[in-house]
């Protein structure tokens, strides 16, 4: 027997029917009503297995040929979604059947017409018989606006969720486009890639599966809407950086940025992918990135927008076939305490972009997870039995056992507004998460996080980041190369001088000319390849000198504004210096002693043996001139001395 709808008990509650929101008008439950005609329960499977279920939302209705454009999260074909996406490994079935279930109780099935990785979101089309009215966007999502989060359950069921938009820096594996929303409760599963509205009923977003309550704001919807429209892709800059907005952190490590630095806007670098044009060009972690392109950026969303319109005029100038593009990055460098402007060469792509550092690209972690024996599981067994907890993701540290205020960190620093159950699993038992018995202390987490040392400061203590060092206690790059270079400068500076000095002092030798006659002195004054070789020599010995006074004094970057001058003058030296060292020498070993006439009478050789000293001692010289404009470009894997943070 059918239940007439009236009559029908099983329908779920929606957030709106909680009874401690009382600031929810009666207009929200109609935007809700309203809106909730162009929202739709979207399943997919592949080769006949079931595979997930998502919601979506009409952005587009091609009314004569009945064929609709339904937006939702890249989840819907995902099949193997890692919890760090800046790592792009998820995986898609691109050939995965999607079928669109009408509010009508009919199905329409639906083709994938276009999926952009990097915002995670996917676009089907497909032939339906609707009768509605394309949604209106708002574009400028304010923090502590009311919204709702709808959805539609397996049944097509409207699931909707009351929440507050809140301005956030995201989590360490989340994207940068994304705001937030608190309020009432979590939202259910079913509401990723669902609208956000506002109680005006006009889109403010779409949910996402990343974690709880975040959106991407429509003002990157519509602006999708425009790139699919002109290049039938969406594609933008991709600078290889992880940033956090100051103004969104406490304010109390705003003011230490404020007193230290003199800032309290930018987006501070939290991560630089390994191999990036950033890396190259000198950005390090704990850096500010304050503009781009001349424009001031104060938080993550502004970045997109402008990196989006970046992308635009690229394609509208490059005709969409040049990948690549020029932009400038204004940067303040906090180990320097120094602004400088960088410009770099970035890819334009609609593949997601990638940060990763070269020591966690096989990094990962995992957990023991025992139960003790106060527990009621524990008083089934006679021993605490240890579960496994499978692979997570990149997350720095060392080994940790604790009690429960681990889990808690967990939560707060690596994966702050995310479910745990959905990132925890348990081999062999059910999801571990706070509802677990987690509160209650009945577990202890033993956690072995096999990655780089050096990434627990910026994240593991949120105040380790503002410190003296600010962000670069290890992020110091090895000096061997510097070193080497150091020491044999010195030794072509000593063997350079030595040489002028041993030539110089071989003029004062007094012989007695061949037969008995008058006595003479003979001088390197008599021949000009000498004197060439006395003067090429000192000033040899000047310029290796200035080398390293520049080497001692220089800390920064070749590519800085304050070390560009030095390393050019660096490379003009190498070069003069080999031009004099090598001729010079050259010039005294083609004279040779037979052509020198006191050496021919045999009655300087004293005079003749010193000339002999000065030349392979110039030879010398030579050598460790070019070992050492070779060794300063030449990295090194080891450190001489302890690298100094400002």
């Amino acid at each position: 027997m059918m239940t007439l709808p009236p009559l029908d008990a099983t329908i779920p509650e929606t957030g709106l029917a909680d009874p401690y929101l009382h600031d929810v008008p009666e207009c929200a439950k109609m935007a809700a009503l309203h809106s909730g005609k162009f929202v739709f329960s979207l399943s997919s499977s592949v080769g006949g297995e079931p595979l997930t279920q998502c919601t979506g939302f009409l952005i587009d209705w091609d009314e004569e040929n009945e064929v609709g454009t339904i937006l939702t999260s890249a989840q819907l074909i995902c099949t193997k979604n890692p919890l760090n996406s800046w790592l792009c490994k998820a995986e898609l079935a691109l050939d995965a059947e999607v079928t669109v279930h009408l509010l009508d109780q009919t199905s329409a099935k639906a083709n994938l017409y276009y999926c952009q990785k990097h915002y995670d979101i996917a676009l089907f089309q497909g032939k339906m018989k609707l009768s509605v009215e394309l949604p209106l966007f708002n574009e400028n999502a304010n923090c502590g606006q009311k919204v709702l989060m709808l959805g539609r359950d397996e049944k097509s069921n409207l699931r909707v969720s009351y929440g507050q938009v809140q301005h956030s820096n995201p989590s360490v594996f989340e994207r940068h486009h994304f705001m937030y929303t608190y309020g009432a409760g979590a939202a259910p599963k079913c509401e990723a890639g669902g609208p956000v509205i506002d109680f005006d009923g006009k889109i403010v977003g779409m949910s996402t599966p990343d974690s709880e309550g975040s959106f991407i704001p429509s003002c990157f919807i519509v602006k999708w809407q425009k790139f699919l429209r002109k290049y039938e892709c969406i594609r933008r800059p991709h600078l290889g950086l992880k940033l956090w907005a100051i103004k969104f952190l406490d304010v109390a490590h705003i003011e230490r940025i404020l007193l230290k630095c003199g800032m309290e806007d930018g987006l501070i670098v939290k991560e630089v992918s390994s191999g990036s044009f950033a890396e190259k060009h000198g950005i390090r972690v704990g850096d500010v990135m304050e503009s781009l392109n001349g424009k001031t950026i104060s938080s993550l969303i502004e970045l997109e927008k402008l990196l989006l319109d970046l992308g635009e005029k690229h394609i509208d100038i490059r005709n969409n076939n040049y990948s690549k593009m020029n932009v400038e990055i204004g940067m303040y460098r906090t180990q320097k305490g120094k602004r400088r402007v960088i410009r770099m060469t970035v890819d334009v792509t609609d593949a997601g972009e990638e940060v990763v550092r070269a020591k966690e690209r096989a990094a990962f972690w995992r957990c023991l997870v025992w139960t003790l024996p106060g527990s009621a599981a524990a008083r089934q067994r006679s021993q605490p039995q240890a579960t496994e907890i499978v692979r997570l993701g990149a997350l720095p540290g060392h080994s940790v056992i604790s009690r429960v205020p681990t889990l808690l960190l967990l939560e707060k620093w690596f994966v702050p507004r995310c479910r745990l159950n959905k990132y925890i699993q348990v081999k062999g038992s059910r999801n571990f998460s706070r509802g677990a018995g987690v509160e209650k202390g009945m577990c202890i987490i033993h956690a072995t996080l096999l990655v780089a040392q050096d990434q627990s400061p910026s994240l593991a203590s949120p105040s380790g980041m503002y410190g003296p060092a600010y962000c670069h206690e290890n992020d110091h790059e090895q000096n061997g190369s510097k070193a080497v270079s150091f020491l044999l400068r010195l030794s072509a500076l000593v063997l350079a001088l030595a040489s002028a000095v041993v030539m110089a002092t071989a003029s004062a030798t007094t012989i007695d000319e061949a037969g008995g006659g008058a006595t003479a002195t003979v001088t390197f004054k008599q021949y000009p390849p000498f004197v060439y070789l006395v003067g090429c020599n000192i000033v040899v010995a000047v310029l290796e000198a200035a080398a390293v006074y520049m080497q001692l004094v220089s800390k920064g970057d070749d590519d800085e504004e304050g070390g560009k001058i030095p390393h050019v003058l660096l490379v003009v030296g190498d070069a003069v210096v080999q031009a004099l060292l090598y001729s010079s020498t050259g010039a005294v070993f083609a004279v040779g002693a037979v052509q020198i006439s006191a050496c021919a009478d045999g009655g300087a050789d004293r005079f003749c043996h010193q000339v002999d000293q000065s030349k392979f001692l110039s030879l010398g010289a030579c050598f460790a001139a070019g070992l050492a404009a070779v060794a300063k470009d030449l990295p090194l894997p080891f450190s001489v001395w302890p690298s100094s943070s400002d």
